[in-house]
């Protein structure tokens, strides 16, 4: 059947995607200890390019999973890729667990960064804020900009304390 196909090449492709994610997880983070901001930035970009790619793959592999249980009759509600790849035969049953094996490996190393990496990140960036509150003490006034999920700006923060007519 072609959807099998289709899913098991989808559910490799996403579990490459994911062994990727952690490698440029790994290196975000390892520029940020270095201190590599123009090296971090670029990861941060193929954190987010890798996320929108997963998101997109996401969504075609929930019509498939829709047809094949429609195909194979299952109706449990959460459509597991385990339960689908225990009614079909060789070889989609082994490409499938196999790629749900090395996708929940890549879950459990990226639970393992986000240890490591969140509080690296929150005290970088409390000291962020600390540095700024003593250059820019009025800057917790201001409206803070944030950021959608397109990345584009919605407002910026006006430095005039800081950078003044005096330079």
């Amino acid at each position: 059947m072609k959807e099998f196909e289709s899913l098991c090449t989808l559910l490799e492709e996403q579990a490459e995607r994911q062994e990727t994610l952690i490698s440029v997880c790994l290196a975000q983070l390892q520029a940020g200890f270095d201190g590599n901001i123009k090296y971090f930035s670029e990861k941060t970009s193929a954190i987010d390019y890798l996320v929108k790619e997963t998101a997109h793959a996401e969504f075609i592999r929930q019509e498939l999973v829709e047809k094949i249980c429609k195909h194979l009759g299952i109706n449990s509600p959460d459509k597991r890729i385990r339960d689908i790849a225990e009614k079909v035969g060789e070889p989609w049953r082994s490409r499938i667990l196999d790629s749900c094996d090395r996708m929940k490996v890549a879950v459990l190393y990226l639970k393992a960064w986000l240890a490591e990496a969140v509080p690296f990140y929150r005290a970088s960036l409390e000291s962020a804020r600390s540095t700024l509150k003593k250059i820019y003490p009025d800057c917790d006034e201001q409206e803070i900009y944030s950021y959608s999920d397109l990345m584009l700006k919605r407002s910026e923060m006006v430095l005039t304390r800081f950078m003044d007519d005096r330079g």
